[in-house]
């Protein structure tokens, strides 16, 4: 009896043992996403994650907790999405901290991003920058390089000289172009997130957690604000697309990825300006 017992007993602990979350060096990271999706997610505690997006047919690919880039994943290219995404997580991970400059080269007829010999992106049909959909060719390396070198805090990305991109900034294009503010406002501000994900918003767009969105009462969907956290300072600029909040003393509610941004996830409410933009 005690041998079954302490059968039972190893067993108990080696399921235990697959099911609880490691994190290296016990980084504190965001929480994993939970939403409805039932295929593999990819988690690092470090750097660089991806997750299966089923509602709108595409693999996301983060960067520090936030949308780096898209892989297009509908039945005919999940497969392929997910290799690629696998593959891109790894390589991001494995970025050495020793403040080289990232390199963007052509192997063959396909632009790549590179870390000293190492292939972080490369830029097949299915790869999309997520605020700039139809950016292509140099420039959608240049932005995406030059995000992961603002998170990883590297030098300016280098450039092949065969190489020729457009002289506007593609990172300019990946973070929405110059704006001006023209209306100002501050209150108290909150976040929803994964228990929603997928839902229809009353813009009739489904619910996005991982997207940089908003909800407020009044304001026109399709509007984009800078939002500012009072008490660290940190801020991002999002798009309304969705109505309320609907608890009084509050007056706007934004995804979970801008909570990231804005540091506002435990506190779960902040203090916040906000700046009504138009484009220049």
């Amino acid at each position: 009896m005690q041998g079954k017992l302490f059968q039972l007993g190893l067993t108990a602990t080696f399921l235990l043992t697959l099911i609880a979350p490691v994190h290296a060096n016990d980084i504190p990271i965001p929480a994993p996403i939970i939403s409805l999706v039932d295929n593999p997610v990819l988690d690092s505690p470090i750097l660089s994650r991806s997750y299966v997006d089923h509602s709108n047919e595409r693999v996301v690919i983060y960067v520090r907790g936030l949308p780096l880039l898209y892989l297009k994943a509908n039945e005919a290219h999940l497969d392929a999405a997910l290799l690629q995404a696998k593959a891109t997580v790894l390589a991001l991970n494995a970025v050495p901290q020793n403040q080289q400059p990232l390199q963007i080269t052509q192997d063959l007829d396909t632009i790549v991003i590179q870390s000293a010999d190492q292939t972080l992106i490369r830029l097949t049909p299915l790869v999309q920058a997520p605020l700039a959909p139809d950016l292509q060719g140099v420039n959608l390396a240049l932005g995406l390089a030059q995000q992961i070198s603002k998170a990883l805090d590297l030098p300016k990305p280098l450039i092949n000289e065969r190489l020729q991109p457009k002289p506007a900034s593609a990172l300019a294009a990946l973070n929405s172009v110059v704006e001006r503010v023209i209306q100002k406002f501050s209150g108290r501000a909150s976040w929803y997130g994964n228990e929603f994900h997928g839902r229809p918003t009353a813009s009739g767009a489904r619910f996005d957690a991982q997207a940089l969105t908003a909800a407020h009462r009044t304001l026109p969907f399709g509007t984009k604000i800078r939002v500012t956290n009072l008490s660290n300072g940190q801020n991002v600029v999002v798009k309304v697309n969705d109505r309320g909040p609907f608890s009084p003393g509050r007056i706007l509610d934004v995804s979970r990825a801008a909570a990231q941004v804005l540091g506002m996830i435990r506190s779960g409410t902040a203090n916040v300006k906000i700046e009504v933009l138009k484009k220049k």
